[in-house]
């Protein structure tokens, strides 16, 4: 628990001598802020042409991010592609022997990585 450190007689004092005097009450203030809320309500009346653009740039919003989704998926062919192309990088890396052993590039690479010795 924290307690109050105790309270100075000079400060109080000084503080209570020298407050600022609060501004006179206006009495007509209550009247005013309610013809000011009431005017402001009655001035915000939903245009029809506002509310066409907003709905219009909502729906447009929608259809480019469907289509920006839609882009952005892959075609069936790409990915059997790429599953086919990951399947055969895997088997040549864990392999010895490249599974298509009559391609040429392939047995260069694995000439300059594993140079071939003859037993």
């Amino acid at each position: 628990m924290t307690h109050k450190p105790p309270d100075d007689p000079e400060l109080v004092s000084f503080l209570k001598h020298h407050r600022p005097l609060p501004p006179p009450a206006s009495i007509s203030l209550e009247e005013r802020i309610m013809q000011a809320t009431q005017e402001s309500q009655a001035k915000r009346v939903v245009r029809p042409i506002r509310w066409w653009a907003t709905s219009g740039a909502v729906a447009a919003g929608l259809v480019v991010a469907v289509a920006a989704y839609q882009a952005s998926q892959p075609a069936p062919t790409d990915v059997a592609s790429l599953e086919a192309f990951m399947e055969n990088s895997w088997l040549n890396s864990v392999s010895d022997v490249s599974s298509n052993a009559n391609d040429r590039s392939a047995q260069e690479f694995l000439a300059l990585v594993e140079p071939l010795t003859d037993n």
